[in-house]
């Protein structure tokens, strides 16, 4: 990782209802947010069907997520990560060479979706060979910083990945994090609050998995099974190492 230096998603997802679709079959609208995030965008490609769209592999098989044409790329991103150091350090998203970053845009107060997210992240990884879950690094990124402190950050995530690796980013400023939702392709969005006041915040669902070049390769959507995910991954650390020779 080298430390240093709006949105175009139309999948916002939030509230409760989400939390009763997980698991197995998804409702039909949180399958519709899904996939209308996967393919509205005439940059992006959608094969295949399900809870995860999914894009064909070289080898002529099925992966799933999706692939966007041109890779996004985010080598040139930045923003303070805090598991390094409590105080906070410029991070990019890049891992190092060999490896994934496998990237979530989420909240703190979030009650069902961000939770999930992490704890299927998590059981992906369980799934992998343990040589290969240590090649990726699940990283968060809070689009809540008003209430999302690095210390919190940390907490969070040492919950969901107590013995792995993780990053804990949040953006320097407001002009940051929207540079960030718009390269990665997320949307969010804060409501009006008074001080103290809670909120929720809409924000899409997707994990990214960005690889050693700083590019996202793939896009798994909200919902996407644990087990997808690993094949996900596998898939991407089997095209980088096939690329790397």
């Amino acid at each position: 990782w080298s430390s240093g230096r709006a949105a175009r998603h139309p999948a916002v997802v939030t509230g409760t209802a989400f939390l009763r679709a997980r698991r197995g079959a998804l409702l039909a609208g949180g399958l519709t947010l899904a996939l209308i995030g996967a393919a509205c965008s005439p940059a992006t490609r959608e094969v295949g069907s399900g809870a995860s769209t999914a894009a064909s592999d070289d080898a002529g098989g099925t992966v799933p997520g999706t692939v966007r044409d041109p890779f996004p790329d985010v080598s040139a991103m930045e923003a303070i990560e805090f598991s390094q150091d409590p105080a906070g350090v410029p991070m990019s998203f890049t891992p190092p060479e060999g490896e994934l970053a496998a990237v979530y845009f989420g909240y703190l107060s979030c009650p069902d979706i961000c939770p999930l997210t992490m704890a299927d992240l998590a059981a992906a990884l369980n799934k992998l060979p343990p040589e290969d879950a240590a090649r990726v690094t699940p990283a968060f990124v809070t689009v809540d910083p008003e209430r999302d402190d690095g210390a919190r950050l940390v907490s969070y995530m040492t919950h969901f990945f107590p013995e792995h690796p993780f990053r804990a980013y949040q953006a320097i400023d407001t002009g940051t994090l929207n540079r960030l939702a718009y390269e990665f392709h997320v949307q969010y969005s804060i409501p009006q609050h008074e001080d103290g006041e809670f909120y929720a915040v809409a924000h899409s669902g997707f994990v990214y998995l960005v690889d050693d070049r700083g590019l996202v390769v793939r896009e798994l959507p909200f919902g996407t099974p644990s087990a997808d995910t690993a094949t996900a991954i596998a898939a991407e650390l089997d095209a980088q190492d096939q690329r790397e020779g």
